[in-house]
């Protein structure tokens, strides 16, 4: 593994090409100069659920590509979009950020990404620039760069993938979470699945650090703005609230004020899908070590269509693949089912310890709906 800015960094260039012809795939594209393709969907969906750049690489690219990002460091999101057509957005780069990369991937050649500093010009290749021209793209790195509204303009010929990168303090975590815990120890626990569509939910942000006054707002895949969000104060780090959900893919983006008064931005790396299927567990008694269990989920179709969900279980505990009966469930518009997941304790399982499964049902395809949800047993010797 290159010593990457990015991280989670999907490379679409050698790997997916060779992993395409393993399983028997036709295809008379390659990789190299004047072209760009075939993608594999899977790295492509891997990348966009997760905020990694997606680089199209011929394989004479991957020692110039990586000079480009050429850091060991922590680094975070100040924009990810993917669309069609010449898109042009703005970004302000704050004091805090000692490098910025910008990326920029094309799924057709012909396509070309402008940088814009903050004054008006480009960034001059030379001391602390680096600029990396890719039959399928571009990498741009600037070391402490000029605080301010830096532009990015993309003009593909097809598709385009755009992320902006920097090396700084200014972070944010941000998930959804659900009031639980047992009497005594409730508190906010992650979902961990997608929050359901049509339904308001109930979202954490965690910033680091906590002195540059958040407002909090909600972008789309293309890096449209589409609402902003209130979230109360908990602590310094921590705001909470329950926000609509739009009715498309979005990503958090959180903008303030670094140290020095100049406007500062970042974005969560995780993709949130809202989705019409509801997976909840059913809470289950505790069960001593050795014992036999069963985990029960409902799934509910909160959807106009009907679905047919294919039924996977993990044992999260142990990092295996458990049965879930059944396997398959059809559902139509505002049905729902249930399935269950039989588990044997280990005898040698601590007392007070659990047992976590994570149930996922989604359909087929290749753009799959669906979601998934975690349960737990708790392991111990005391009488129920």
């Amino acid at each position: 593994m290159l010593p990457s800015l990015i991280a989670g960094i999907v490379f679409a260039g050698l790997a997916p090409a060779a992993e395409g012809a393993m399983q028997g795939q036709r295809s008379a594209r390659r990789f190299g100069p004047g072209v760009c393709g075939p993608i594999d969907p899977t790295y492509l969906r891997g990348a966009t659920e997760t905020g990694g750049q997606l680089l199209i690489l011929a394989p004479d690219e991957i020692a110039k590509s990586s000079a480009a990002m050429d850091v060991s460091s922590r680094n975070e999101l100040i924009l990810w979009a993917s669309g069609e057509g010449e898109r042009t957005y703005t970004i302000p780069v704050d004091a805090s950020v000692r490098r910025v990369a910008f990326f920029a991937s094309f799924d057709e050649t012909g396509g070309t990404l402008v940088v814009t500093a903050p004054d008006g010009t480009p960034p001059s290749a030379g001391t602390g620039v680096q600029d990396v021209a890719l039959h399928c793209g571009r990498i741009v790195s600037v070391d402490a760069p000029a605080a301010g509204a830096w532009q990015l303009r993309v003009q593909p010929t097809g598709r385009f993938w755009l992320a902006a990168r920097a090396v700084s303090d200014l972070s944010l975590e941000a998930e959804f979470v659900r009031p639980g815990g047992r009497p005594e120890h409730e508190g906010l626990f992650r979902i961990h699945g997608q929050p359901v569509a049509g339904r308001a939910a109930m979202l954490r942000v965690r910033l680091e650090p906590t002195s540059w006054g958040a407002s909090f707002g909600l972008v789309s895949l293309d890096g449209r703005p589409l609402h902003d969000v209130h979230l109360a104060a908990v602590d310094d780090e921590e705001f909470v609230g329950t926000i609509a959900l739009p009715a498309e893919p979005f990503r958090v983006v959180v903008r303030g004020f670094d140290e020095h008064g100049r406007p500062s931005q970042r974005m969560s790396s995780r993709l949130f899908r809202p989705e019409p299927i509801e997976v909840v567990p059913v809470p289950a008694p505790p069960v001593a070590p050795g014992g036999a269990a069963r985990l029960t989920f409902i799934i509910r179709n909160t959807g106009a269509a009907a679905v047919r969900l294919n039924l996977t279980a993990l044992d999260t505990s142990q990092g295996r693949v458990v049965s879930v009966e059944p396997a398959a469930i059809d559902l139509g518009p505002g049905e729902e089912g249930s399935a269950g997941v039989p588990l044997a304790v280990p005898a040698s399982a601590t007392d007070w310890s659990s047992v976590a499964v994570m149930l996922a049902a989604y359909t087929d395809g290749s753009a799959p709906v669906g979601n998934s949800a975690t349960g737990e047993i708790t392991v111990t010797t005391e009488p129920r």
